[in-house]
């Protein structure tokens, strides 16, 4: 999940939570997101 953390500096509010629930509020698909890894 490290692409989690080179996202805009305005996105930062996301970080304290579970990698599951920043990609639910960038409004990534989970699933998806992770086959592409």
């Amino acid at each position: 999940m490290r692409m989690v953390f080179r996202l805009d500096p305005g996105c930062k509010w996301v970080f304290p939570t579970s990698p599951e629930k920043q990609l639910a509020l960038l409004g990534i698909d989970v699933p998806s997101a992770r086959a592409s890894q």
